[in-house]
Parts: structure tokens; sequence; C-alpha cells
């Protein structure tokens, strides 16, 4: 049996801009942003009609880098993951049994590698009896490394930004079209934003894009039922742990991104992916369109 955990009700939602604004935009630290767009679109919409009740925010501990945000019409979840790629932080909604609600979670995970000595590491190895299948999927087809991301304006006029230090052979270069960024405040009366402020937008949209671009390195794997590694005791979603597969030579760290606890006849199995996971034609697709889509406008 399968069935999707509690965090895909953010699926449900698309990330709606203020009334006075053509964006809602947010700058904070990670775990801020991330809470702003659940509350603005589940917790809190100006749309009852939106609310998902028994949903509240977890203590927000301000974690994570600042960050420049903006949003408009996407899904909710697909922004919430986009975040989590750029900050390091990941999220769920779990259930608190005392307070009776469901509770929105920015998660820290633990460096649980074999190369610290804070915490018992976990190790997810089949020599170990840790793993009991490993795939492992490296590939530099869509790798990108430095961009040149255009605001607004036309011709030589246009405002141009670019992200990277890459140079020669080692230099791949991707264009983002980020004339979405406005050049003016988004309030009742608006201003004009200064170059500084208007630049900072753009080297961030850079570096969110090339985060879509990094190499890929996909790792999958199916824990043992019985093993030394217990799930949510010796290892979480969001952990960094270490992988090794002596037989093919690979021993590297890497992220939890996804646990997938699935329940049949035979009992109980925990999937995990590592790092990215493999993207699909569909996620291809969205990708590929991102980059040409047409500003949405109703």
């Amino acid at each position: 049996m399968r069935a999707l955990p509690l965090k895909s009700w953010a699926g449900q939602r698309i990330t709606y801009p203020p009334s006075t604004t053509a964006y809602d935009n947010k700058q904070d630290n990670a775990e801020s942003v991330m809470q702003h767009y659940m509350t603005n679109n589940i917790i809190n919409p100006v749309d009852d009609n939106r609310r998902m009740d028994d949903i509240i925010l977890d203590v927000n501990q301000m974690r994570g880098d600042t960050i420049s945000w903006q949003s408009r019409y996407k899904n909710l979840a697909e922004e919430l993951a986009e975040i989590s790629l750029l900050s390091g932080l990941g999220w769920n909604v779990e259930i608190d049994v005392d307070k009776e609600k469901y509770v929105f979670k920015v998660l820290e995970g633990r460096n649980l590698s074999a190369n610290q000595s804070i915490l018992p590491p976990a190790i997810f190895s089949p020599e170990f009896n840790t793993l009991g299948q490993i795939s492992y999927t490296e590939s530099e087809l869509n790798y990108r490394n430095y961009a040149v991301v255009a605001g607004q304006g036309e011709g030589v006029e246009r405002r141009i930004v670019e992200v990277g230090e890459s140079s020669g052979h080692d230099r791949y270069e991707l264009f983002v079209d980020a004339r979405d960024v406005s050049e003016q405040t988004d309030d009742q009366y608006p201003a004009a934003r200064t170059p500084e402020e208007i630049e900072a937008d753009l080297t961030n949209r850079g570096t969110q894009k090339l985060t879509e671009y990094e190499k890929e390195v996909y790792l999958e794997g199916q824990a043992l039922t019985k093993s030394r590694l217990i799930y949510e005791q010796d290892y979480n979603l969001g952990d960094i742990v270490s992988l090794q597969n002596r037989e093919w030579g690979i021993t590297r760290d890497a992220r939890i991104t996804e646990v997938k606890e699935i329940y049949e006849p035979s009992g109980k199995r925990i999937e995990l992916v590592f790092d990215n996971s493999r993207p699909t034609l569909i996620s291809k697709i969205k990708q590929e369109l991102s980059s040409i889509k047409a500003e949405i406008t109703r």
C-alpha cells in the first residue's frame, strides 16, 4: 500500500500574490521565507476557502542564509522544494498528538557521515548489511556552472548580471530570462529600486537556476528492514550519511532527501533517495519550459 505523505497537501496549493502586487516577495532567512509562503497559502490565506484547518507552524528558529524570493501562481510544494535545494534545509508536515494539530516543520539535518566524530556515523553499505540495494547514476549532460541573467530592458539597454567564476573548458554557460524581476517597489506608491537591489535579485535568480543544472548524481537505495540503522532513530530525513559500495569503488557523503515508507502484506520497507532524485520526463519538461515561460496574467 502506498500512501501520500502529509506534506503532499502543499502540492494542492499555488502561490497567490497579494492583490496590490504582481508577486509575493519575501526576503529573510530561508526558514522564515518557507513559513511565509506556507502561511499565505494554507495556514492563514486571504481567502478562507483556501485555508486548511488544523495546520500550524513550528517555532521559527531563523535558520538558513538570507534569500530573496518571489512567487506568482506556482505550485507551493515545488517552491518549498526549490528553497530547500538552495538553502540545504528540508521541510515536512508532522502530527503533534498533544496539540491535536498538523505541524509544518523546517528541518535541518544532522551530519552523520563517517568523516565526523561528534555523532555516531550512519554508513549505508551492502557490506555492512544496512542497505539491500543501491543504484548509482552520474551524468554531466545538463551541467551548467555559469549563468548570464538578463533582467528588464531591451537590446543593449537590458540589465545583465553574470554569476559564476569558471573559465576555459571548465565553463558551461546558461542564459536565464529574469525580466520578471521588478525595477520598482511593489507597494501602493511604487518607487525605483536601487541598482544594487535589482542586481542582488538577479544574482539570486542565477544562483537558484544553477542549482537546477548541477552535475547529476543519483543515489537510490532500499534500507534493510532488519538493520542496525533504524529509521527516525539512527537516521532521518535531511541527515547527511555515508554511502559505500566497495565492489564499485564508491564512497561518498550524501543527504537523505526523500524517505518512502511502503507497507505491503509481507511487511514494511524503507526506500531512500540521496541528494537529487532521478528526474522524470515531466520534471525535465518543466525545467525546459521554465526557461521560456511567459508571464502569467490574470
